[in-house]
């Protein structure tokens, strides 16, 4: 059992030390060799990196100062003079700390499977697999508790095209301010209760042994997920702040909706087949689902000391739209490789090849924006084309 060192706090720096237990097994059902049940499970604690000590130092390299913008000439600029109160300070003072009573986060992994000879060169298997993150910790502002967000104001949604005044199906919805926007700032990095992530997979796959002029390896799998995030596929749908998260940005605010649940699934297929006069063929087929999104839209912050529709803590993106309830297109790629093997003075191997990435020349859009406007849901990358690569390979033995 691996063994790291015994947790202490020495001025801020927190240092973790735990036993890890794990156990596998794994049991010949018919005591033919042929049908194998395995089992495990294991708690992995993850390393904190450098974001720990980071989150009580003042001179971090994010560091900013929020005030209220008072637009006292209404043109949409700022000029010195139009900060109001401060609302909220992120570095260049010792306003940070770390709970005394803070644990590190860890992973708990269980997994069973069956397996099956199936022939002499092939196998089968299923099973599933569960995983767990748990202990998530976060940097919050302990002056601004969630219960601090209760001043309520309504809010347009201007539908997909952004403009509260072109369609017909935008809708108000409730958006909490604060009471007092004047709450300064104390950053308190300690564990969030809820903040963890959940994932269970069902896997099959099959393999085949090269035998015959051919050779197989596929599989499948499907995954339920249940998360904290507020970025996902280059899209932000959360307020970017700059306080230090472990999971993934757990909500700040009672307005940011970052507890998602999704499913997506996966294939995958590679072999080699022996094409004769030595010509092989690999192929690598890779499918998967469609990222899972959902429309989100920024919520002005207020101008002037009028609190309506708008955030009186400075601008937010807002999540109208859980996750999932649009997916983007799915996708498929098929790389594949040629070569032909020469072989010269008994002993020297030369292999032509040729690579083929995206066989297919799929042009799927692998991300697109996910916000109001007029480009929502236009394409930000797109999945690369066709390339073709020879080359030449030496083996000397």
């Amino acid at each position: 059992m691996p063994v790291g060192l015994d947790f202490t706090e020495v001025s801020h720096v927190k240092v973790f030390n735990h036993i890890v237990p794990r156990i596998g097994a794994s049991y010949d059902l018919f005591g033919d060799g042929n049908t194998v049940l395995k089992g495990n499970w294991g708690r992995f604690y993850f390393n904190p990196g450098v974001n720990l000590a980071d989150s009580v130092n003042p001179n971090t390299a994010n560091q900013y100062f929020d005030y209220v913008w008072n637009d006292l000439n209404d043109d949409r600029i700022f000029q010195e003079g139009e900060q109001g109160a401060l609302q909220t300070r992120f570095g260049g003072v010792a306003n940070a700390a770390i709970d005394p009573d803070l644990e590190n986060a860890y992973t708990d992994e269980a997994s069973v499977f069956v397996e099956r000879a199936v022939l002499r060169d092939l196998g089968v298997r299923v099973g599933y697999v569960y995983k767990k993150d748990k202990n998530g910790w976060q940097q919050v502002n302990i002056l601004r508790p969630f219960s601090a967000y209760n001043a309520p104001v309504t809010v347009i949604d201007p539908g997909p095209d952004g403009d509260v005044t072109t369609t017909s199906d935008n809708s108000p919805f409730s958006f909490l301010n604060l009471a007092d926007p004047s709450n300064g700032s104390s950053q308190l990095t300690s564990n969030i209760d809820g903040y963890e992530g959940t994932y269970k997979t069902i896997e099959l796959s099959a393999r085949k042994r090269f035998a015959q002029r051919w050779s197989m390896n596929a599989s499948f799998s499907y995954t339920w997920t249940h998360e904290f995030g507020n970025n996902y596929a280059n899209n932000r749908f959360g307020t970017a702040i700059s306080n230090f998260a472990f999971f993934g940005s757990f909500p700040s605010t009672p307005n940011e909706y970052t507890e998602n649940h999704f499913t997506n699934w996966l294939v995958k297929f590679s072999g080699t087949i022996d094409a004769g006069w030595d010509i092989f063929v690999t192929p690598a087929l890779k499918m998967s689902s469609g990222t899972p999104y959902g429309r989100s839209f920024p919520v002005a912050g207020c101008s002037t000391t009028v609190v309506t529709n708008c955030s009186n803590y400075g601008p937010q993106l807002v999540l109208v739209e859980p996750l999932g309830t649009r997916r983007q297109d799915n996708i498929a790629i098929l790389d594949m490789r040629i070569e032909k093997k020469i072989v010269f003075a008994d002993r020297g191997r030369l292999g032509l090849f040729l690579d083929i990435y995206n066989a297919l020349n799929a042009d799927t859009l692998v991300n697109i924006n996910w916000r109001s406007g007029g480009s929502f849901e236009k394409a930000t990358t797109v999945v690369g084309p066709r390339i073709l690569k020879f080359g030449v390979k030496f083996d000397w033995s």
